[in-house]
């Protein structure tokens, strides 16, 4: 195919490392970020519209300087392993769960209950 008559086709063999998780999970993140974002703007009785702005330009920020590394990651189709994607997003929900049950016991006084 395509592979023998490129000549830099080397430059195109991906070498998948744990190193690569913690960038797709920081992707991951910010993108669920903005969603939660929106969706509480939007359905909030009191909707904060300048948080919404301030805080999707910085997650937004952040996915710009990511931008090269999932363009290399998507150079070639098929060749980015299923499991990267299913942990990147295991670990994404899981630090929005935690975030979420900290910010929660704030409102209740200040106590933290895991149960």
């Amino acid at each position: 195919g395509d592979d023998e008559d490129d000549e830099f086709a080397d430059l195109y063999l991906f070498k998948w490392t744990a190193l690569m998780i913690l960038p797709l999970m920081i992707i991951v993140l910010n993108i669920v970020a903005i969603l939660f974002a929106v969706c509480r703007t939007v359905f909030s009785d009191n909707p904060q519209w300048s948080n919404l702005v301030g805080g999707s330009f910085f997650a937004g920020w952040v996915l710009v300087h990511m931008y090269p590394f999932a363009k290399g990651l998507m150079g070639r189709r098929g060749r980015t392993p299923t499991i990267v994607y299913v942990w990147s997003g295991l670990i994404a929900i899981c630090f929005s769960l935690l975030y979420i049950t900290i910010k929660n016991s704030e409102i209740d006084g200040g106590t933290f209950w895991l149960t």
